[in-house]
């Protein structure tokens, strides 16, 4: 995205009322675990890192989305 970054879009979605309670999965090829953190700190909800096979995004997408349910103890929380 040229200009910004995603962590950068992941604050100011959080800053506004109208989408700070929407779900925010990040999809990056950084596997730092400093980059990682910041985007927690950002206000992501979960972080996947590239290349990422559809069922890590499907397991993601459930967590974030419907946080009451069981899960998995193997994934990241």
């Amino acid at each position: 995205m040229p200009g910004v970054d995603g962590l950068e879009i992941c604050r100011y979605l959080r800053r506004d009322p109208i989408s700070a309670h929407l779900p925010i999965v990040i999809i990056s090829a950084n596997e730092e675990q400093a980059h990682k953190q910041n985007a927690f700190m950002a206000g992501a909800n979960h972080y996947i890192v590239k290349p990422a096979m559809m069922d890590d995004l499907e397991k993601a997408l459930e967590m974030v989305l419907n946080p009451q349910a069981p899960q998995n103890p193997g994934m990241p929380r």
